[in-house]
């Protein structure tokens, strides 16, 4: 008899989509699986484009505010009881986490019905419901070497990120055609990263020479299209030059793109590394336990791309990596395409819980 599966997935994309990715291999063999995430989450469009039934739980996030952390405890404990109910009335056997604090309320279920659980770890620096949980699980599968004590563990394995089969197909298909004029994809996310905005339009505004031996593709996020369309209007080199705000087909421009400029999120990072585009980190500086500029620094050891630390909108910064980037393309090409991922990571999760 076949296992039952349920996949906690909350917080970002980030945890969603590998979520999904190890869902759906699941299902190719028949096993029942369900799918858990936050109300917040009802209208994330892959739950909907592959009509996946997902149930919906309120997980509170700690705050030192006083006024909500009367509110912590008592949502906390009823997220609790309604993830027991869930496990029990779904018969669930094997619980996945995909990390974030989503996930605690689940874990502490799994734990008291003493339920198998694995986990999934993003980052080089490990999150703290991994930090807590990895002593309950079976397994912890990471996408990137981590770093710390826990790295000895037998309990953890490199498996790298899951991707969804249509994104793996897709990207083992592709073949860059190459062109005279390099193209620059900056993406920042759906919601935007302002930073990388401002950065890039100084950096048309100061450079414009320069900037018209590539071609541009710029994911600016919905709110700020507006702005940016206005402002790339008035440079002598605006037909070279993409915007959108939101895309449902964003790989057809990664399947353009000769460079990526990106943040330093796990997600994104092992995109760029799946389809083997070389690409320019810039880390979110604000991020938890500085995580992303730790996930940058691999990138950059392992010779897949160049990490730039900085917290401004000067674009000086941006024309050295594009500098050195455009000399050692090859070079980031030829590490890239040695570290080539042959076997989509879902697969190998699989096959390390059956």
């Amino acid at each position: 008899m076949k296992p039952n599966f349920l996949i906690i997935a909350g917080g970002t994309g980030g945890h969603i989509s590998p979520g999904i990715a190890i869902y759906e291999e699941l299902k190719k063999d028949g096993h029942t699986c369900i799918f858990v995430s936050l109300k917040k989450n009802k209208y994330y469009p892959e739950f909907e484009k592959k009509k996946i039934p997902v149930k919906f739980i309120v997980s509170p996030k700690f705050s030192f505010q006083l006024n909500e952390i009367f509110l912590f405890f008592p949502l906390f404990i009823y997220a609790t009881f309604q993830s027991i109910l869930i496990l029990i009335k779904n018969k669930v056997q094997i619980l996945i986490s995909m990390g974030g604090y989503p996930a605690v309320p689940m874990l502490l279920a799994g734990i008291f019905l003493r339920k198998k659980i694995y986990l999934c770890e993003q980052n080089v620096i490990p999150g703290r419901v991994t930090k807590i949980f990895y002593r309950f699980a079976k397994k912890v599968f990471l996408t990137f070497p981590i770093e710390g004590d826990l790295s000895n563990d037998h309990r953890f394995v490199i498996t790298g990120s899951p991707f969804r089969e249509e994104l793996f197909e897709f990207a083992t298909r592709f073949k860059k055609k190459n062109t005279k004029r390099k193209t620059i994809f900056i993406i920042g996310g759906s919601q935007g990263a302002l930073q990388l905005n401002h950065m890039i339009l100084n950096f048309w505004q100061k450079y414009p020479e320069e900037s018209k031996k590539f071609n541009w593709i710029l994911q600016t996020g919905e709110k700020h299209l507006k702005e940016v369309i206005e402002k790339k209007e008035s440079l002598s080199f605006k037909n070279q030059i993409i915007c959108f705000g939101f895309s449902t087909n964003i790989y057809e421009y990664f399947a353009k793109a000769d460079i990526l400029v990106c943040r330093a999120g796990s997600g994104i990072l092992n995109e760029a590394i799946l389809f083997g585009i070389p690409m320019i980190a810039i880390p979110f500086p604000y991020a938890k336990d500085n995580h992303q500029l730790k996930n940058a620094e691999y990138i950059e050891k392992k010779h897949f791309g160049i990490s730039i630390n900085t917290n401004t909108t000067d674009p000086h910064l941006l024309w050295e990596a594009l500098k050195k980037m455009i000399h050692q393309h090859s070079f980031f090409l030829e590490h890239l395409s040695k570290n080539r991922i042959l076997l989509n990571p879902s697969q190998i999760i699989k096959k390390e819980i059956i």
